[in-house]
């Protein structure tokens, strides 16, 4: 009786091991795409330096920290919003803060918050204007991005307290595990 409770324990044990391994490699995938997009981003655009990818890398891992976004998932917002707009490799944190702070605001997915960032940053604010963020679209990119952060402030607060939380402490862990 005892060998068949040990057999179990184990059989439980090796099954954990196998799902937390499967979880690993995807996000490990997820990670390497991620960099990859960033990176024929930066090509794209004439501006790619190992410099500059870990530069974001650096912001991404601050980030997970910080609000329990994943690394992948703050580098994946940056290659899109570089893909889409060209948005020099110096502005793409304040971009990808951005994206996470509308997220929040707006109580939106950060796929589509990055994407209301991207138009935004190209002149198209009418997507913001939906949710009801006035952005003067005369002004350059940065400039742009210092009113939507300033006006979007109150998202970087509840994504530090969201993280802040049991659930948001347990995000973090399991990211960084």
């Amino acid at each position: 009786f005892k060998a068949e409770l040990a057999l179990r324990a184990l059989d439980k044990a090796w099954g954990f091991t196998l799902a937390q391994g499967r979880r690993a490699l995807e996000e490990a995938k997820s990670q390497i795409a991620a960099n990859e997009k960033l990176a024929a981003s930066m090509r794209a655009y004439g501006d790619y330096s190992r410099d500059a990818v870990k530069s974001v890398e650096d912001f991404s891992t601050a980030m997970m920290q910080q609000v329990g976004v994943a690394d992948h998932v703050t580098i994946g917002i940056a290659g899109q919003i570089k893909a889409l707009t060209g948005l020099s490799n110096e502005a793409l944190p304040q971009a990808t803060q951005a994206t996470i702070q509308l997220a929040n605001v707006a109580n939106i997915d950060l796929e589509r918050s990055g994407m209301m960032v991207a138009k935004m940053l190209l002149g198209n604010t009418i997507a913001l204007q939906k949710v009801g963020i006035q952005i003067d679209k005369t002004g350059t990119s940065t400039e742009k991005l210092s009113q939507f952060l300033e006006k979007t402030g109150a998202g970087w607060d509840i994504a530090v307290a969201q993280a802040n939380t049991f659930d948001g402490a347990v995000g973090r862990l399991n990211q960084a595990y």
